[in-house]
């Protein structure tokens, strides 16, 4: 199973998701986020003043899938989230051993992963 975590430009979301949900994954967790780092400046005003703001906002998103179809998944990502400019994002895919379902102890692994 591979665990894939992607910081996304929040605009891009929904297509996103419909593209995601079209290769049947169609639970995720989404978090709104503030990212730092190599960007350009962003400014903002607040009453008629303007103020350079380090963070950006941003949407994280996350989901495990199976190792099968975790690069068509990332594949899918990429493509419905890019607009080509600075800030489109970033993919994170990592190793997952097993999930346990909380409710009813049901334990998931690469063999019986979605």
């Amino acid at each position: 199973m591979k665990y894939v975590i992607a910081i996304i430009q929040s605009h891009t979301l929904e297509t996103v998701r419909e593209a995601l949900a079209k290769h049947g994954i169609d639970s995720l967790t989404v978090v709104e986020a503030r990212r730092y780092g190599a960007h350009e400046e962003h400014l903002e005003f607040y009453r008629g003043a303007e103020y350079d703001v380090g963070f950006m906002p941003k949407t994280k998103i996350e989901f495990a899938v199976s190792s099968e179809l975790a690069k068509q998944a990332v594949t899918t990502l990429r493509d419905a989230a890019h607009t080509g400019e600075i800030g489109d994002g970033r993919i994170f895919v990592l190793n997952l051993d097993h999930s346990v379902q909380i409710r009813s102890g049901k334990v998931d692994t690469e063999a019986s992963a979605l």
